[in-house]
């Protein structure tokens, strides 16, 4: 989302040659802040000094060199997505310092806050740095004592507020032609207390009104029973369990739904004859299939997330038509190619997970989903991570296990990467040096693999958790930095 910027002023107590400095923060998202939703908080550091000022860049490791406190305040419940602000004790080379120029701004921290409720949020934002905070026993890097006296001293502190407001009170005039912004803005709603949510046909077909939600156990029902459901004109999501029928009724093919879940209680295949979605609304499906895919699945153009775990197939047909597609889950579907699928003709797919198709043995089809997040591919038969990886920019997370026995060095260049698991690989005796590059990785798994060391320098990067679990990796340096500073979340 393009979100534009909220500037938030920050009084701030300079010490020294800092006095004339400025704070800002910025939240990058707009008001009004909603339950359910991101906001990045950025705080930058301006020099409205004549003269350049150095101080030591708190987004990565340093010599605990700074001190710094975030305390978060809120009515409401929040989760971080994204905290940056660990106890540093590892190493660090000279690029620390960061040299600031007359009338020049840069980032001196970030977070990610998901909003869990509402309410009035607040937190308090400090940093203090001085040269009398330097640990040189710490530094790997010699640096002159004259260089230190260089860094500025200076303390900032300030209380930011902003209220968050309750999603569930969304008011929806036009039930009948609830659009899919409008739904996407609803259904976080506790739709059980408001009584909108139905699991018993019979009461929802005296209240069609107000059945929003519906979830329907489908043996004890009759198919003249799930014809009645074509009564709901206001329904939006359906979960079907325990389908028994071979075919899918019209009368619910009718529907605007938006959200359709199908759990089958057999392995009988489903014909789609009248179609799944006559006006084409879905836009979240999860089902089962079994032998074919059905071509009317492939008709629902405006379709965003698939999950068809567990589904009879040996091959997925062209997907090049669902063109708005952003998540495709096929895990446990006995799936042996990717070839011929046209994920990589698909602009929005964001997030793929593919795992227990233990015949997969190419990941090469995956390499030109260039907008590519997320990447879950677990108990397969591929050994290779090819060179073309470096073609997934944007990619986020990469879990990839069972038999991987190359990684290429072109894995590094992947610099967005914040999840990297390779455990279960128990042939892999070695990762890339390259992977030192990933700057911004937080989480590392190694587990149950034949790695025999840490590529040298892996303790710079800002790991908040890594997994070593049965390995026998030796103990370098670089491994005993990272067990001193991740303590506990140093799982060996």
């Amino acid at each position: 989302m393009i979100a534009k910027k909220i500037l938030l002023s920050i009084s701030l107590i300079w010490f020294s040659t800092l006095f004339a400095q400025k704070i800002d923060i910025l939240i990058k998202e707009p008001e009004p802040y909603k339950v359910s939703q991101d906001i990045t908080i950025n705080i930058y550091l301006t020099n409205n000094d004549t003269s350049p000022i150095i101080y030591f860049d708190s987004r990565g490791p340093s010599w605990d060199s700074f001190v710094e406190t975030w305390e978060m305040n809120a009515n409401g419940k929040f989760l971080e997505i994204l905290p940056l602000n660990g106890e540093w004790n590892g190493n660090f080379p000279d690029s620390t310092f960061i040299t600031l120029q007359p009338g020049d701004s840069n980032l001196l921290r970030s977070k990610v806050l998901y909003l869990e409720s509402d309410g009035e949020y607040s937190f308090t934002y400090t940093q203090e740095q001085s040269p009398k905070f330097i640990k040189k026993e710490n530094a790997e890097h010699t640096v002159s004592d004259s260089a230190l006296q260089n860094i500025s001293t200076f303390k900032v502190s300030k209380n930011i507020q902003f209220k968050v407001y309750n999603t569930y009170d969304t008011v929806i005039h036009k039930y009948n032609n609830m659009t899919w912004e409008e739904w996407k803005e609803y259904r976080p709603v506790k739709l059980h207390s408001r009584k909108k949510h139905f699991d018993d046909l019979s009461t929802a077909i005296k209240h069609p009104q107000d059945v929003y939600s519906l979830t329907l156990y489908c043996n004890v029902l009759t198919a003249d029973d799930l014809k009645r459901v074509g009564r709901l004109k206001n329904l939006k999501a359906l979960i079907l369990r325990n389908y028994e029928l071979d075919y899918f009724p019209k009368e619910i093919a009718n529907l605007d739904l938006y959200e359709l879940t199908i759990n089958t209680k057999n392995e009988t295949p489903i014909s789609f004859n009248e179609g799944l979605s006559q006006n084409n609304t879905i836009r979240e499906l999860t089902m089962q299939i079994h032998e074919k895919f059905p071509e009317q699945l492939l008709r629902l153009n405006e379709l965003i997330f698939l999950d068809i775990n567990n589904s009879n197939l040996h091959e997925l047909p062209n997907l090049e038509s669902l063109q708005n597609l952003e998540v495709l889950i096929a895990n446990n579907c006995h799936l042996s190619t990717l070839d011929n699928v046209g994920l990589e003709k698909l602009p929005a797919l964001k997030d793929v997970t593919l795992s227990g198709n233990k015949k997969i043995h190419d990941i090469t089809p995956l390499l030109n989903c260039t907008n590519l997040e997320f990447l879950v591919i677990n108990r397969t038969n591929i050994t290779e991570i090819p060179q073309e990886i470096e073609n997934l920019t944007k990619l986020k997370k990469l879990s990839i296990s069972n038999k991987l026995t190359v990684i290429s060095d072109s894995i590094g260049k992947l610099n967005d990467m914040r999840y990297l698991s390779l455990s279960g690989n128990t042939n892999l005796d070695s990762i890339p040096q390259s992977i030192v590059n990933m700057r911004k990785l937080l989480h590392l798994e190694l587990s149950n693999t034949n790695i025999k060391e840490l590529p040298e320098g892996i303790s710079e990067l800002p790991l908040e958790k890594v997994f070593i679990y049965y390995t026998n990796l030796k103990k370098t340096k670089d491994y005993m930095l990272l067990r001193y500073r991740l303590k506990d979340e140093f799982k060996e």
